[in-house]
C-alpha cells in the first residue's frame, strides 16, 4: 500500500475526537442538491473543501453518512483532518445528509439492506461519486466513515458493493445476536480482496460491552486469514 494511503489512514481513523467543539476551521462548504430519478427525490449532500484548497491538486475523498455522531457533523471531521493533523495529507469530505437511516435500509438482523436501501446505493455509484470526480480532483482514495448502525451498514457495502470504496473506517459496529448481523467473506470475495488493496479499521471502544468488542474480534480473524491485499486495524482506545 502507497505510503500517501497509510498516511491518510492515520488521518482518518483520529476522527473519533472530532466531536470537540471547535469553533474556527476555515473550512470551504459547497452545498449541492439534484433531483435523483432514480430515487425520485432530491438527494443533498456538503462537500468539505480543506483549508487552502487548490483545484490543481488532488485530494483523498471521504464519505459519511447523516447518522448518530457523524450527523451534521462533516465541518467538525473535516476540520480536524485538514486543520489538526498538518502532517498528513488534506481531503475532501462528503457529507451524504440525505444517507440517513430510512435511506441506508439496514437490517442487524439479517445484515442486508431493503428495497429502499438498495435503490438508495445506485445513485451513490451512479450520480453521487462521478459528481464528485468530475467536480473536485480526488485520488484513487476513496474512504467510508461510519459509527455504530451506519458502521453496520457500511459492512454491508465491503460485503456488497466491492470497488466502491477502498478504505473503511468503522466505530463501534453493532451486533445482536451471535449471528447478528452475520460476516463472511465468499469465496468471490476473497477473489477480490486478494487482488485489491483495501484499508479496513474497525474500533470498538475499549469498555464497550463485550459483543461489539468479539464482532470486531471476529472480523479481524475473517480478513486476517486472506492472502491478503486488506491492510486491517483493529483498536479498542
Amino acid at each position: 500500500m502507497k505510503p500517501s494511503i497509510l498516511k491518510i489512514t492515520k488521518c482518518i481513523t483520529s476522527v473519533l475526537f472530532f466531536i470537540v467543539p471547535f469553533v474556527s476551521f476555515a473550512q470551504q462548504l459547497v452545498k449541492h442538491g439534484y433531483s435523483s430519478p432514480i430515487v425520485g427525490d432530491t438527494i443533498k449532500y456538503n462537500v468539505w473543501l480543506p483549508k487552502d484548497y487548490n483545484s490543481l491538486e488532488k485530494y483523498p475523498s471521504i464519505f459519511i453518512n447523516s447518522y448518530g455522531a457523524l450527523s451534521s457533523n462533516g465541518m467538525l471531521a473535516a476540520a480536524y483532518i485538514n486543520n489538526f493533523m498538518n502532517n498528513l495529507p488534506k481531503a475532501i469530505l462528503i457529507e451524504i445528509l440525505s444517507g440517513d437511516m430510512p435511506n441506508m435500509g439496514y437490517s442487524y438482523e439479517t445484515g442486508m439492506v431493503d428495497s429502499i436501501g438498495k435503490k438508495f446505493i445506485n445513485p451513490l455509484k451512479t450520480e453521487i461519486i462521478p459528481q464528485i470526480e468530475r467536480d473536485y480532483h480526488i485520488t484513487k482514495f476513496r474512504a467510508f466513515i461510519g459509527q455504530s448502525y451506519s458502521a453496520s451498514y457500511a459492512n454491508y457495502l465491503f460485503q456488497h458493493e466491492p470497488g466502491l470504496f477502498n478504505g473503511y473506517v468503522l466505530f463501534t459496529p453493532e451486533k445482536l445476536e451471535e449471528n447478528q448481523p452475520p460476516f463472511e467473506m465468499t469465496e468471490q470475495l476473497r477473489k477480490y480482496y486478494n487482488s485489491h488493496p483495501t484499508l479496513y479499521y474497525i474500533a470498538p471502544a475499549g469498555n464497550d460491552i463485550p459483543r461489539r468488542i468479539e464482532y470486531a474480534k471476529d472480523i479481524e480473524k475473517k480478513l486476517t486469514r486472506l492472502d491478503s491485499n486488506i491492510l486491517v486495524y483493529i483498536s479498542y482506545s
